[in-house]
């Protein structure tokens, strides 16, 4: 379901079994993937959060 703001309902639809982060095991370590460039131009400022959190502790995800 859409959460938060405004989105066409034909958009809903085509979000509505998707992802905007997923993480894959590799090795030792884990691969965590994002949908969107989070560090676009340095625009979106919460998006920096996301992008530490998953360098920094990517090590809790098992």
């Amino acid at each position: 379901p859409l959460m938060a703001g405004f989105s066409d309902n034909a958009m809903v639809a085509l979000m509505a079994d998707s992802t905007a982060v997923t993480t894959q095991k590799m090795g030792r370590g884990v691969v965590i993937g994002f949908t969107d460039n989070t560090q676009f131009r340095g625009y979106w400022y919460g998006t920096n959060k996301m992008m530490a959190n998953a360098i920094y502790q990517s090590h809790f995800i098992r």
